[in-house]
C-alpha cells in the first residue's frame, strides 16, 4: 500500500495491567465469542477484514491530501510548493547522492561500435554517456542538429531501448525524437531499466530470480531511502545540469509509459525544465498498490496523486497526452532458479479517470500554469507522440508548433543492448550496496554522536533519566516515518471471549475484538489458575512469526516456541 504503509500484525494486542475475576465460559466484561474459532477460520478472517480497511483508508487520500493541498496553497503557495517538492524528492530519494559536476558528454566508441550511427541532413546520431555519481552513469543516444533550438531528454517506457525510441530499429513506428530533432532540438534519450530478469541475480553465488530489473534495484534500494525511479530522475537531471552549462535554448522532458512518470516527476522537481510532455502515464493512483512493486513509493498517497505532482510543474507548462499504457502484465515468469518475483499490473486508464484527475490538477494549479490534455474521441486515447502532442510541446518552448517530417531509419548494426544493460544494472546495484556497507557509519553520525553530545559530563544515573526524553524523537521518527503509525483504536473497544483449552496450571481464553469498525484482531489469553480474585498481575505480550499463528505459543510441539507461553 502506498498511502501510508504500515504493519499489519497477525496478533494485535493491547498491553495491559489486569485484574483477574473468576468467570466462566468467557472473561467476565465481555460478549461470549460465537462462530468457528479455528487459527485458520479467523486468519482469513483478519485477511479480510485488513484488506477491506486499507482499500477503504485508499479511496480516503484523495480527499484527505486535497483539502490539506487546499489549505497550504491558499495560505502560503510558494513556501507550500517549496515544501512538497522537497518532500517528493526525499521519498523518491532524489538529491540525496550528489551528482558529480558535468561539462561534457563522451562518446561511446569501440573497434566494434563506433559512436557515430547515423547522420542525415538533419541531425546527427551518436552514442553517449555521462557521469551521475561516482561509479554509476548514464548512457543512451543523442540526435544533434547543426544549431540546437531546445534541448530536450526523450525518457522511453522502460521496455523500449534507445534505438527504437530513435526510430532506429527497422519498424518505422517511432519517429517522435526524429520529428523534434529535426525542428532543431537537441535530443538525448537515456536507457532505463527494463522489466527483464536477465542481470538479477548473482553470477558469483549462482542466485537468480525472476525480478524485474527494476524491481532487483527497488528491493535494495529503499533500505537505503533510495529508489529506482529517483536514480533515472537523477540520471535525467544530470543531462539538464549538461543542458545549463550548453546554453542552446529552452530545456524540455517528454517520456512515454515509465518514462512518462520519470517526465512528469522531474519537471515537478526541477524548475530548470521549461516544459513538460507526458504520454501514457498519468491518472488517479489509489489503484498503485496493484502496479508493479517498482513503482510502490513510501507514503506517496499521503502528499501525492498525480495531480498534485502535476501542479507542482506550475508555472511551466505540462501537457499530457493521453495515449495507450505499456502492455504490462506481470513479472517474467516464475521457472527453475528464478522465483521472488511480485505481481503487478499496468492498465490504461479511461478517458474520464484521465480528464477528473487533469481537472484536479488544474484546480490545484497556479492560475499562470499552462495545462493540456491531449486525447482521441473515440476509445480516448491517441497514438502516443502524436503531432497534435509535439506540436503544443513544441510551441511551449518557443518553437514553431509545425511538426515536420522525419521517417524512421534502419541503422545495419545496433549496439549490443544487452551488454549496455547489464553495465546500467550493475552499476545501480554497486552503488546501493555500497550505501548500505556505509549506512553504519552514517547512523553513527545521525543518532549515537548527538546522544554522545547530550551525555558528555554526566553519570550514568542522570543519563538514565533523560534517555527516554532525548529519544523521543528517534522514537517518532521510528514510527511514523519507518514503520508506519496506524490511526488509535476507535472506542468503545470491548472483546468477545471464549474457553478454548483449561489445564491444571492454567487456562486459555480465545479474545477476539474490533480496533476498528469491521476490522477483526484476535489473539489467546492465558491465566495462570492460582490468581486469587482481585489479584493484578502484568501482561506478557507474545508475538509469533509470519505464516504461524498464537496457538504456536502454547503448542509444546512447536520447537521454534517451546511452549514459551505456557511457562510464562
Amino acid at each position: 500500500m502506498t498511502m501510508k504503509p504500515v504493519t499489519i500484525p497477525a496478533l494485535l494486542v493491547c498491553v495491559f495491567a489486569f485484574q483477574f475475576i473468576a468467570g466462566g465460559a468467557s472473561l467476565p466484561g465481555t460478549e461470549p465469542f460465537e462462530g468457528d474459532p479455528s487459527p485458520e477460520a479467523l486468519a482469513d478472517r483478519v485477511l479480510d477484514d485488513w484488506r477491506a480497511f486499507f482499500l477503504r483508508e485508499t479511496e480516503a487520500t484523495r480527499e484527505k491530501r486535497e483539502g490539506r493541498w487546499r489549505e497550504g496553497l491558499a495560505s502560503d503557495r510558494a513556501g507550500w510548493v517549496r515544501e512538497k517538492r522537497e518532500r517528493l524528492a526525499r521519498i523518491l530519494g532524489a538529491g540525496e547522492d550528489e551528482r558529480l559536476p558535468i561539462d561534457s558528454l563522451a562518446y561511446v566508441e569501440t573497434t566494434a561500435e563506433p559512436a557515430l550511427i547515423e547522420t542525415n541532413e538533419a541531425f546527427e546520431v551518436k552514442r553517449v554517456r555521462w557521469s551521475v555519481f561516482e561509479g554509476v552513469e548514464g548512457e543512451g543516444l543523442l540526435l544533434e542538429p547543426g544549431t540546437p533550438r531546445a534541448q530536450l531528454v526523450l525518457l522511453p517506457d522502460a521496455d523500449q531501448t534507445p534505438e527504437e525510441a530513435a526510430g532506429l530499429d527497422g519498424t518505422g513506428r517511432e519517429t517522435a525524437a526524429r520529428k523534434l530533432a529535426a525542428a532543431g532540438c537537441r535530443v538525448v534519450i537515456p536507457v532505463l531499466l527494463n522489466r527483464n530478469d536477465t542481470w538479477s541475480g548473482s553470477a558469483e553465488l549462482d542466485r537468480w530470480t525472476n525480478q524485474p530489473h527494476r524491481e532487483w534495484i527497488y528491493r535494495q534500494a529503499f533500505q537505503a531511502g533510495r529508489h529506482i525511479i529517483g536514480y533515472e530522475i537523477e540520471k535525467a537531471l544530470a543531462l539538464v545540469d549538461w543542458f545549463e552549462i550548453e546554453g542552446h535554448g529552452p530545456v524540455g522532458v517528454l517520456g512515454y509509459g515509465e518514462g512518462g512518470l520519470l517526465a512528469l516527476y522531474a519537471a515537478a522537481l526541477d524548475e530548470r525544465i521549461d516544459a513538460g510532455l507526458v504520454s501514457g502515464y498519468f491518472g488517479p493512483r489509489e489503484g498503485l498498490w496493484q502496479e508493479p512493486i517498482y513503482r510502490n513509493v513510501w507514503q506517496l498517497l499521503e502528499d501525492f496523486g498525480d495531480a498534485e505532482i502535476a501542479s507542482l510543474v506550475a508555472p511551466r507548462t505540462l501537457i499530457v497526452e493521453h495515449s495507450e499504457a505499456p502492455d504490462v502484465t506481470g513479472p517474467p515468469e516464475a521457472r527453475d532458479g528464478r522465483r521472488g518475483a511480485a505481481p503487478g499490473r499496468i492498465q490504461t486508464p479511461s478517458l474520464d479517470e484521465v480528464t477528473a484527475e487533469f481537472e484536479r490538477a488544474r484546480d490545484l494549479a497556479d492560475p499562470g500554469q499552462a495545462l493540456r490534455l491531449i486525447h482521441g474521441d473515440d476509445n480516448g486515447t491517441v497514438e502516443r507522440w502524436s503531432d497534435m502532442a509535439l506540436g503544443a510541446f513544441l510551441e511551449a518552448l518557443g518553437l514553431e508548433a509545425d511538426v515536420p517530417s522525419a521517417p524512421a531509419a534502419d541503422i545495419t548494426e545496433a549496439p549490443d543492448a544487452g551488454k549496455r544493460q547489464r553495465r546500467m544494472v550493475r552499476q545501480l546495484e554497486r552503488h546501493t550496496q555500497r550505501l548500505i556497507r556505509e549506512s553504519e557509519s552514517e547512523r553513527g553520525r545521525a543518532f549515537w554522536e548527538p546522544l554522545k553530545a547530550k551525555a558528555d559530563g554526566l553519570d550514568s544515573e542522570e543519563i538514565r533519566e533523560q534517555w527516554r526524553d532525548w529519544t523521543q524523537p528517534y522514537r517518532g521518527e521510528l514510527w511514523d516515518d519507518v514503520i508506519g503509525r496506524l490511526p488509535a483504536p476507535e472506542p468503545p473497544f470491548s472483546a468477545r471471549t471464549k474457553v478454548i483449552r483449561e489445564e491444571v496450571d492454567w487456562t486459555a481464553y480465545l479474545a477476539v475484538f474490533e480496533p476498528w469498525e469491521e476490522v477483526t484482531a484476535w489473539g489467546y489469553l492465558l491465566v495462570p489458575t492460582e490468581i486469587n480474585e482481585g489479584e493484578q498481575r502484568a501482561a506478557v505480550v507474545c508475538q509469533h512469526g509470519l505464516g504461524s499463528t498464537p496457538d504456536s505459543w502454547i503448542d509444546p510441539d512447536r520447537n521454534a516456541y517451546a511452549a514459551q507461553g505456557v511457562r510464562l
